[in-house]
């Protein structure tokens, strides 16, 4: 009876060491990537933050210029489409 169980016991060891060590293996490419991750990250975020920096420095009224030329260009543009149109 004891070397019936002993026998059931070493094979599921045997299982369970694969499992771990499928479970090893994977766990290692996930920090490979993770650590990968986390240095362009690095890279990425200081980048962020310039851009940040630098949106927060315009100021409104240099927003409010380029939006009066975006739609005068439309104006033009619409107004071009309708003077073909008619003519």
């Amino acid at each position: 009876m004891i070397e019936k169980e002993t026998a059931v016991v070493g094979e599921r060891t045997k299982v369970v060491q694969a499992d771990e060590a499928v479970a090893n293996e994977q766990a290692a490419e996930a920090k490979a990537l993770k650590d990968e991750c986390e240095s362009e990250l690095a890279e990425a975020i200081p980048a962020l933050e310039a851009a940040i920096a630098a949106l927060k420095t315009l100021k409104v009224f240099k927003w409010n210029l380029v939006l009066i030329e975006d739609r005068m260009k439309f104006l033009r543009c619409v107004t071009n489409l309708f003077c073909h149109k008619i003519g």
